[in-house]
């Protein structure tokens, strides 16, 4: 965890596992690499900071 960053990341890696592709990153459209559905990003999720 980034005590900088109040909101959930995944990196490249696990995109890649995941079967992600980023088909729009500005308008934040992505898709899994098996199907053909766009899906939009969800809103942030802002979780407090520790400590």
């Amino acid at each position: 965890m980034n005590p900088y960053i109040d909101v959930v990341l995944i990196s490249d890696f696990l995109a890649g596992e995941l079967g992600i592709v980023i088909l729009d990153a500005k308008r934040g459209l992505w898709q899994f690499r098996d199907e053909d559905a766009v899906r939009p990003s969800a809103e942030p999720q802002r979780w407090p900071r520790r400590g």
